[in-house]
């Protein structure tokens, strides 16, 4: 069942935050909390002590451990901070919560958060006995995240901005998200930033559900439904925000029941004498599965701009960018696909004009363009590629199919503008060829 708008909770924050993970695993598996190898034992009278109080449990630990940490950050905060920014810090201690090391993960690119960060550790140490799961010594990833520093008051009309830029970011991230199937009820809390163009600058689990796969499942909606539109003004620097995202198990439907007959899963209607109950129009099933694969076709167009911004040669941005321009197709995004595959035309003609590689491109943006309703366009594509393949094409050779499906295009595209005989003219053609 996927989750309705009212499940999904949101929280704007303005000021500094710390978060971390709670989720732990045992050493070698990886994950943000792990336990490490053994540490030194301490001879002093007091660590003794301390080893034979009662160990804590994970939550508890974690709960004393952020406290501290929040305490000592509140009373060093970076002041002036312009934009939200995150940095990750590596924590190692020993059985009785003596920290060994501390030192920058991941940093926030600025110096005076990083050290905020680093003392904010090391004056809340040491935490005290660990839990017994992790006995032998604990390492964890802890996350700062900071937002800008004394925001200035919204006026009125930024406050109706920022409720108007609010629901735009709700309804897109809950249109991307997708309840896993699961058991028990829960909620999980992801936090991320947002640049002034828009862009999802970090994002992170701040609140775990207690269930991995709802987790990433939350942090794979938040993702996908970015970009957002660009910032309020009032928000230049950056915004910070925590949303909260719920899930469960699907409707226990069959223990309903209409005209005592019990109600199979689906969505039914009343029709007008109220005496009969009918099946709506659509299979949900079917509609979840075009959205997964519309979801799969968005990331993979992400994915390809990011390998398109770190490709080294003409001929890879060129593939990328048909690539790009074929997927943006898939869903749709007319537009968008004409300027990729506008682009990767531009590449190969600059490589080589008479090829039959840019022949195809020009097909295929061609294409594009006749789907687009710009037929003139499309027509002078389609020519381009025609002239170029037909230089290059034999009776017995790949390029004569090719060349066939380009004609075949071109007539159609005659045909919607109303060109009949230039159309025929062009399917003669076509028969012509053997």
């Amino acid at each position: 069942m996927q989750v309705v708008k009212k499940n999904c909770l949101f929280i704007p924050l303005l000021a500094s935050i710390l978060s971390v993970s709670t989720s732990f695993s045992t050493a070698g598996k990886g994950g943000l909390l792990y336990a490490k190898t053994p540490a030194a034992k301490s001879s002093s009278a007091k660590s003794n002590s301390a080893q034979q109080q009662v160990a804590p449990s994970e939550e508890l630990f974690m709960k004393k451990l952020g406290d501290k940490v929040q305490a000592q950050l509140n009373a060093n905060r970076p002041q002036n901070l312009k934009s939200a920014t995150q940095a990750v810090l590596l924590i190692k201690m020993n059985a009785i919560g003596v920290v060994e090391e501390v030192k920058i993960d991941t940093s926030s690119g600025v110096s005076e958060v990083d050290q905020a960060a680093l003392m904010a550790v090391k004056k809340a140490a040491p935490f005290g006995k660990i839990p017994t799961k992790f006995k032998d010594g604990l390492a964890l990833k802890y996350t700062f995240n900071f937002g800008p520093s004394k925001p200035e008051p919204l006026s009125v009309d930024e406050k109706i901005d920022s409720d108007a830029y609010m629901r735009k970011v709700r309804e897109k991230i809950s249109n991307s998200w997708r309840s896993p199937d699961v058991k028990t009820k829960c909620k999980t809390t992801i936090y991320f930033l947002i640049e002034a163009t828009g862009k999802i600058k970090t994002a992170s689990l701040k609140k775990t559900s207690g269930i991995k796969a709802v987790d990433e499942a939350a942090l794979a909606a938040i993702k996908r439904a970015g970009p957002f539109d660009p910032l309020p003004a009032a928000w230049k620097n950056g915004y910070g925000v925590e949303y909260t995202l719920a899930a469960g198990p699907k409707s226990d439907i069959e223990h309903y029941k209409f005209n005592d007959v019990s109600l199979p899963d689906g969505d039914y209607q009343i029709s007008r004498s109220g005496a009969k109950l009918h099946p709506l129009e659509y299979n949900k099933k079917i509609e979840n599965q075009l959205q997964d694969k519309r979801w799969a076709a968005e990331d993979k167009l992400k994915s390809l701009q990011t390998k398109l911004e770190s490709a080294s040669t003409p001929q890879m941005k060129s593939e990328l960018l048909v690539e790009m321009g074929r997927t943006s197709l898939s869903l749709h995004k007319f537009e968008q696909a004409i300027l990729s595959l506008s682009e990767a035309c531009k590449l190969e003609s600059e490589i080589d004009s008479s090829s039959v590689k840019y022949s195809l491109v020009l097909k295929e943006l061609a294409e594009a363009q006749r789907q687009n309703n710009e037929l003139d366009r499309a027509c002078q594509s389609y020519q381009k590629s025609i002239e170029i393949l037909k230089s290059k094409s034999t009776e017995s050779d790949t390029n004569s199919k090719e060349l066939k499906d380009c004609m075949t295009g071109y007539a159609k595209t005659l045909y919607k503008q109303n060109k009949i005989k230039e159309g025929d003219a062009i399917y003669a053609q076509i028969k012509a060829l053997k």
